[in-house]
């Protein structure tokens, strides 16, 4: 089974892809079947294939049209080893951001 992980905060979860991809392959079957059933079943398979076999649109569509909600109860929370981290690896692959803060 295909999944997109994702960390929130310092949990990690996995979001079933057919998750993703049905959210993607409805919102598209709508827009193209103008209401017709069957140019939606039509389209919505076609969308849906596409949609599992990219990671790329599986990526981009639930980060750019899904919200929490939309997959939180299909969510697998993965636990997080404690393990030994190299400071100087993690140093050079860390998300860093400048803000101001009162000491």
């Amino acid at each position: 089974m295909k999944y997109l992980v994702v960390i929130l905060g310092n949990r990690r979860f996995k979001i079933p892809a057919h998750i993703i991809a049905d959210s993607r392959a409805n919102y598209y079957a709508e827009v193209d079947s103008k209401g017709d059933k069957k140019l939606y079943d039509a389209s919505y398979q076609t969308e849906y294939q596409h949609g599992m076999s990219s990671d790329c649109e599986l990526f981009a569509w639930a980060h750019n049209n899904m919200n929490w909600s939309d997959v939180e109860n299909d969510a697998i929370e993965i636990p997080i080893e404690n393990k030994e981290v190299d400071l100087e690896l993690a140093w050079i692959e860390a998300d860093m951001d400048v803000i101001d803060m009162e000491d």
